[in-house]
């Protein structure tokens, strides 16, 4: 099984371990796509409503806009089967049973 399915409990100092190897294989990834022609970003951008601070009964429409991210994904999406790309990957976050016990 690949990525975090498998992680299961882990003590503190295992977590955090494997917590920056997580973080460094995440980076790794987001830094080669990125080379590699970027993200494409599809989403929403919304002026919605909120309520007025004088008069909390009432909604106006707010200034500020919300973003919401619904897909994102490699521009190029043949390179998540690129044999570099997969290097950066991490594929497993192994445990012990004394690390699940302990």
């Amino acid at each position: 099984m690949n990525g975090l399915a498998n992680v299961g409990a882990v003590n503190f100092s295992t977590m955090t371990k494997e917590t920056r190897k997580l973080k460094s294989s995440i980076n790794n990834c987001v830094d080669y796509i990125n080379q590699h022609g970027g993200f494409t970003i599809m989403g929403t951008i919304a002026l919605g409503r909120t309520r007025d601070p004088n008069n909390p009964g009432v909604l106006v429409d707010s200034d500020v806009p919300t973003y919401r991210i619904c897909y994102l994904f490699p521009t190029n999406q043949k390179i998540i089967d690129e044999q570099e790309y997969q290097q950066h990957m991490m594929y497993e976050l192994k445990t012990s049973e004394k690390d699940i016990s302990g």
